[in-house]
């Protein structure tokens, strides 16, 4: 059954549960006062919190940023002053949550992992979308004479970059400390170290935590041929919240609870007479 329509059929019940539950208990006239305070102070709280999320966002704009996580912070609020103006216990609760910055932070968290992995299994990486995409800019390329990474060429391959580029910072930077899906990814060099660094984390106890937020470019910096290799350098701004956390959960580095923007340079390489349609990173500038 649809989520919307069992949350219309609910929301109601537990309301009326709750009201008679409560009521039992501190009266009629007490219940509808806490219904009224709770819905005064919250929308007061969520107009504090309007107001810091729309400075936040001019002051990304300002650094010619897009304000991704305010737009739906904004968004977010809106709706928590909304379920807090509607008389009811369970909607001041959820509207609470969507208003309180570490609970809207968690929740989005949450629904951001729950979306990759939809994502994930609706395109599968290595045998997917990405090995599809880079294959067929392959074959563009292989019908030209003189090798034209043309306009649209660069369109398809970055199609791909993106997902490479999620998949690999989203392995390096999980829990388990080891390369899975981004193995077949990697040039032997940058695994070699990847894998070292991961080793280091391990021996001393420690583990990350990431939410990958999105990516706001991906831009083809530079792209030359070599013999029959083909190099690809793009530029990358990316959101995530990602932290490191010792053996007892206790943060070593980063910050669970803020948006932190990563700036990378990479250069993925393909052997164009190869049958193999995989790309590679095989160097990290920044």
């Amino acid at each position: 059954m649809n989520t919307a329509l069992l949350a219309i059929i609910f929301v109601p019940i537990i309301e009326i549960y709750l009201f008679i539950k409560i009521g039992s208990q501190i009266g009629a006239f007490n219940t509808i006062s806490l219904i009224f305070v709770t819905a005064i102070i919250g929308i007061i709280y969520a107009r504090y919190e309007g107001i810091n999320t729309l400075k936040s966002g001019l002051s990304q704009l300002i650094k010619n940023e897009v304000p991704a996580y305010e737009l739906i912070s904004g968004a977010a609020i809106a709706l928590g002053a909304f379920m807090l103006i509607i008389p009811g216990f369970a909607t001041d609760f959820l509207g609470f949550l969507l208003i309180v910055p570490l609970t809207r932070k968690l929740i989005f968290g949450k629904l951001s992992k729950k979306f990759n992995k939809e994502k994930k299994k609706q395109e599968p990486f290595i045998e997917g979308d990405f090995e599809e995409i880079l294959k067929n800019v392959d074959q563009n390329l292989k019908t030209k004479q003189n090798i034209n990474f043309d306009e649209e060429a660069q369109k398809d391959f970055l199609k791909g970059a993106k997902i490479a580029y999620e998949t690999i910072i989203t392995d390096f930077s999980d829990d388990d400390n080891k390369l899975i899906k981004s193995k077949a990814l990697l040039s032997k060099k940058i695994h070699d170290q990847f894998d070292d660094a991961l080793k280091e984390r391990s021996n001393k106890g420690h583990f990350a935590e990431i939410t990958f937020i999105g990516i706001n470019s991906a831009d083809i910096k530079d792209h030359k041929k070599m013999n029959d290799i083909l190099k690809v350098t793009v530029d990358f701004v990316a959101e995530v919240i990602t932290c490191i956390k010792d053996k007892d959960k206790k943060i070593v580095s980063g910050n669970p609870e803020q948006i932190k923007k990563i700036y990378d340079t990479w250069v993925f390489s393909r052997d164009i007479k190869s049958k193999n349609p995989n790309w590679q990173l095989v160097d990290i500038l920044t």
